[in-house]
C-alpha cells in the first residue's frame, strides 16, 4: 500500500527545529521584538506602583505566606488554585521578598517570557509580520487592567510554560 503523492507530506516540512528557528531572529526582527518587549514592560510599569492588592492576589499571597511559615497547603491554607501555582507564589516571595512589587515584577517577567515564546512559536508557523502582530495582541491583553491582564494570576504564569511546552 502506498500513499498517493497528493496526500503525502511535502518534503519542505521535513526540516529540523534549528532550520525553523534560524529565520526568526534576523537583525530587523530582533529590533522589532525588543520594541514589543519594551512596550510590554512600559505598559506594565503602572502596575508596579498600584497600592492595592487585587482580591485574588491577596489570597494567593496569604497562602504563600502560610506555606513559607511552615503551613501545609489545603490543610492550614486553602485556595482553589493548583498547588504548583501557589508554590510559585511562595517561591517568588522566598526569592524576591514578600510584596506586591515583587509579584508584579515576576508577572512582568512572565509576560515577557510569554511574548518571546509566542514569537518563536508563531514565527515557525507564520510570517514575521503575523508573528509580530500576534505578539502585539498578546502584549496588549497581558497589560490592560480591563481584562485583569496586569495581575499576577495563575493564567499569566502558566501561559509561558504552556507555550514552552508547545515549543518542546
Amino acid at each position: 500500500f502506498s500513499i498517493p503523492r497528493q496526500l503525502a507530506a511535502p518534503t519542505t516540512l521535513r526540516t529540523t527545529r534549528t532550520t525553523l528557528l534560524a529565520p526568526a531572529f534576523n537583525k530587523r526582527t530582533l529590533v522589532l521584538f525588543l520594541a514589543l518587549a519594551a512596550i510590554t514592560f512600559v505598559l506594565r510599569i503602572p502596575t508596579f506602583f498600584e497600592p492595592a492588592w487585587h482580591d485574588d492576589e491577596g489570597t494567593f499571597a496569604a497562602v504563600a505566606q502560610k506555606l513559607l511559615g511552615g503551613g501545609e497547603l489545603y490543610a492550614d491554607a486553602w485556595e482553589s488554585k493548583p498547588p504548583l501555582f501557589l508554590y510559585a507564589y511562595a517561591g517568588i516571595f522566598k526569592l524576591l521578598g514578600a510584596g506586591i512589587l515583587q509579584l508584579r515584577v515576576a508577572a512582568a517577567v512572565a509576560a515577557l517570557a510569554s511574548t518571546l515564546g509566542l514569537f518563536v512559536l508563531a514565527r515557525q508557523l507564520t510570517s514575521e509580520r503575523q508573528a509580530l502582530i500576534a505578539c502585539l495582541v498578546l502584549t496588549l491583553f497581558l497589560a490592560v487592567p480591563f481584562w485583569d491582564g496586569n495581575l499576577a494570576s495563575a493564567e499569566l504564569f502558566s501561559l509561558s510554560l504552556t507555550i514552552l511546552g508547545v515549543l518542546a
